[in-house]
């Protein structure tokens, strides 16, 4: 978190005010983020678990699915 930050040019946890500003959120300002920043965009859904337990069918209805190894998730 501290490098992301020092990339963006801050030089203090940003969490500070964010959990300041979480009381003040109401659902219009979630639906107008949701409308203007997510709305109509391509965007990755990540299913974790045992694959003997996971119903690929119903997954590929939702789009191309591609098993990818430990490696490849967690580095190791």
């Amino acid at each position: 978190a501290y490098d992301r930050a020092k990339k963006r040019g801050l030089n203090y946890d940003i969490r500070k005010d964010m959990y300041a500003k979480i009381p003040t959120i109401s659902m219009a300002d979630l639906n107008a983020f949701f409308e203007k920043h997510i709305k109509g965009k391509p965007f990755t859904y990540m299913v974790i678990g045992k694959k003997e337990n996971v119903d690929f069918k119903v997954l590929e209805t939702l789009g191309t699915v591609k098993e990818l190894s430990l490696e490849e998730v967690f580095g190791y």
